[in-house]
């Protein structure tokens, strides 16, 4: 009876034996990288239409003054491959750009089989016109950082990324899951819309009489600093620390919530 029955558990278990022995064995060794580095140009009117839909990587905003978009994209991954696997590996990216009477499209996807975030990028840095009538960014994984002045309307959805703003006058829609959003200056209008559900949100701006303005961060903290004489209100609700906008009389609205974080609402200059 012993015999038969080490025998059936041998028989139960054999083909998970086989299928263990069967498994890709992991990649050992010290990680490599490889890059590769293309520049496009087209084009533009003087007021165009940019959209840009990335998964993994940065982007970078420039502005200029001349009536071209430039695309400078650098490739890169790395692994414990041979440097003519990693080469191959390169053109596992796929770039694609699209222009009409009025809209530029770029997008950017990676189709191969490496899995970590941090052992594959496209670093895209843009230099565009700086009023530009808007510029529309989707990236799932990585960072955000627009680096002059932006005059026009500015959506932008991510996964998980962090956005810096250095300066925008327009509107302005951000949508994130998970990170970070800091805008440094400039004068928000008409129809914005901030919200993160799992980050910080920052914003040093003016915001323009009439416009509708809401900022919401899930679980995070919402900091506010509004000029002095800005005739606005803010309605705040949450874990509120400081609202220097309470009870000012103007028919504009600022609506900030926080579920879990503390909320600051200051003002600052004369």
């Amino acid at each position: 009876m012993r015999v038969f029955a080490e025998l059936v558990a041998l028989v139960l278990f054999a083909p998970f034996l086989l299928a263990g022995c069967s498994m890709k064995q992991p990649d050992l060794g010290p990680k490599k990288e490889s890059r590769a580095y293309e520049t496009r140009t087209v084009e533009t009117g003087e007021t165009p239409v940019l959209d840009l839909d990335m998964d993994y990587g940065s982007i970078e905003i420039f502005t200029w003054g001349k009536g071209q978009i430039r695309f400078e994209a650098t490739k890169r991954v790395r692994a414990p491959w041979k440097a003519e696997v990693l080469e191959k590996e390169l053109d596992r990216f796929s770039l694609s750009l699209e222009k009409d009477e009025e809209r530029v499209s770029f997008k950017g996807r990676y189709k191969g089989r490496l899995k970590s975030p941090g052992d594959i990028a496209l670093d895209l840095k843009v230099y565009m016109p700086q009023e530009t009538r808007s510029l529309k960014i989707k990236l799932d994984t990585g960072k955000i950082q627009i680096h002059d002045d932006l005059f026009c309307e500015l959506s932008i959805e991510t996964a998980a990324a962090n956005t810096v703003i250095n300066r925008l006058t327009g509107s302005l829609r951000h949508r994130g899951d998970m990170g970070n959003l800091v805008l440094k200056g400039g004068v928000m209008e008409g129809e914005c819309t901030v919200s993160v559900n799992f980050g910080n949100i920052e914003i040093r701006s003016d915001f323009l009489e009439g416009g509708n303005y809401d900022i919401k961060a899930g679980a995070g903290n919402v900091d506010l600093k509004i000029p002095a004489h800005a005739r606005v209100k803010v309605a705040a609700s949450g874990d509120i620390k400081t609202n220097q906008f309470e009870g000012v009389e103007s028919d504009t609205e600022i609506k900030v919530n926080s579920g879990m974080g503390r909320i600051t609402v200051e003002k600052y200059g004369d």
